[in-house]
């Protein structure tokens, strides 16, 4: 095996803002940083005003059937970094049902819930990744309510 560590740059998705690299391939496995429902103009997402049409209609439509979202702007900031998280795997050649693992930090556990519901809208069932939940006591920058770390699997670049 000759596998090499590649820096990919998306190209539809957001940007990652910082001074990090966003995704780092090495052989057929892509890494990609914590992300967080922020644009590259380094907004942050505070409500569902802030992302796309589909997100507002998904979480308007789960509203409808009795599920309330308690606090919108955990719903609105899963659903924009579950949306980037896609975007991004698609740069790079993959897509969600090639997502090994799934960091998710919160800066409240009681958001669980949330995430996890909005998590489920990416998802089918029975092909769910890893996950690892866990509470930390901030995010960068303070705004942010959830990141999001990704490792996966991009099947075309098997040797």
């Amino acid at each position: 095996m000759n596998w090499k560590r590649e820096i990919i740059r998306p190209k539809t998705a957001v940007n990652h803002p910082s001074t990090c690299s966003g995704m780092i391939k090495v052989g057929p496995f892509l890494f990609m940083a914590g992300q967080i429902a922020m644009f590259e103009n380094r907004y942050v997402v505070q409500g569902f005003k802030d992302i796309d049409e589909e997100g507002r209609k998904m979480l308007e439509a789960d509203v409808n059937w009795g599920r309330h979202f308690r606090e919108e702007k955990i719903a609105a900031q899963a659903w924009q970094v579950f949306s980037q998280i896609k975007k991004m795997l698609k740069d790079a050649g993959s897509d969600m049902e090639n997502i090994i693992s799934l960091r998710i930090l919160l800066t409240d556990i009681n958001h669980f819930p949330v995430v996890e519901r909005v998590r489920n809208m990416f998802y089918k069932p029975d092909n769910m990744p890893i996950i690892t939940t866990m509470q930390v006591v901030a995010l960068c920058p303070p705004e942010a309510l959830l990141e999001i770390e990704v490792e996966a699997f991009l099947p075309g670049e098997v040797d």
